[in-house]
């Protein structure tokens, strides 16, 4: 399978005088998606986002070959994980609710000898990872770079950079980052948001209030809604949300007409999804409540 973009060529490698180590590669064009995102418009977000879901589905088709035992082992890395995941996430600062579920979460949604397909995840498919340039029909995925946390494992733990980083829990970003990767549209169940939420908690670098602005009372202006919830479920249902359609799907222009929001909230905590660049301030109309 040929990938549809580049990914940078390794030139050299060695050690050098002093003990350190280096590689050289070769430098690709392009800026990195985290740079220009905000300058992107809705339609073009939902076309990079179905960009990085085709890209992600054709890596994941690739066969493992002698990378069928790179480390760390998916069951090891999992139980290593969950040895610290509540003291990780509690001295990060999350709320109760979540610190009392965490161990139920992972527990079932992320079992260690589950059988399953297992895939080459790179878990970089972040802004941060991801080169765009815009061309006459609008921002086009050009490289990708960094698999320096690569490993096998089952395709789902993949869906959380893109979906944390660039979705921000936007339903229509989500459901473009899905149909992307499985051709057609893929709404997503309740067992796929808690399987998700379950990885989410248990990813070597979590840390929700940094990837989510979540628990902290920030709003993405992109989303320009508040999301609340009060426990791990609805929680999950926020970070993985998607539309269900009331009329057709519009695939070919890469956007859908009219959508209903689908989604459970409750009310007793109010909390924000967006990276730290969408912070604002906002007051919730209908509480009062002040948001900042």
């Amino acid at each position: 399978e040929t990938l549809p973009l580049k990914v940078p060529t390794l030139i050299a490698e060695g050690t050098r005088d002093d003990g350190w180590l280096y590689v050289v590669m070769e430098k690709l064009p392009g800026l990195a998606l985290a740079t220009c995102w905000d300058e992107i418009g809705t339609h073009d977000r939902v076309s990079v986002m179905e960009q990085i879901g085709s890209t992600m589905a054709a890596v994941h088709r690739l066969p493992l070959g002698e990378l069928a035992s790179l480390p760390p082992e998916w069951g090891a890395f999992l139980r290593n994980q969950k040895v610290n995941c509540r003291k990780r996430h509690t001295s990060l600062g999350v709320p109760q609710w979540f610190e009392q579920g965490l161990d139920d979460l992972v527990g079932e949604w992320a079992p260690e000898n589950e059988v399953e397909d297992r895939v080459l995840l790179t878990g970089e498919y972040t802004p941060f990872n991801v080169l765009v340039q815009r061309d006459a029909t609008g921002w086009q995925l050009t490289e990708m770079i960094d698999f320096g946390d690569a490993m096998v494992g089952p395709r789902d733990y993949d869906f959380l950079g893109p979906s944390m980083f660039s979705c921000a829990g936007e339903p229509l970003l989500v459901t473009a980052l899905l149909r992307g990767y499985f051709g057609k549209v893929h709404p997503m169940n309740r067992q796929t948001r808690m399987r998700l939420m379950a990885l989410a908690a248990l990813h070597r670098y979590a840390n929700f209030n940094v990837q989510l602005c979540i628990f902290g009372g920030y709003v993405s202006k992109a989303m320009d809604r508040l999301v609340v919830v009060s426990d791990v479920q609805d929680f999950s249902a926020s970070v993985g949300p998607t539309y269900r359609s009331n009329d057709a799907a519009s695939s070919s222009a890469g956007r859908s007409k009219r959508f209903e929001y689908s989604s459970n909230t409750l009310s007793t905590r109010t909390v924000a999804f967006g990276p730290p660049r969408c912070r604002t301030r906002r007051t919730n109309s209908s509480s009062g409540a002040s948001m900042k």
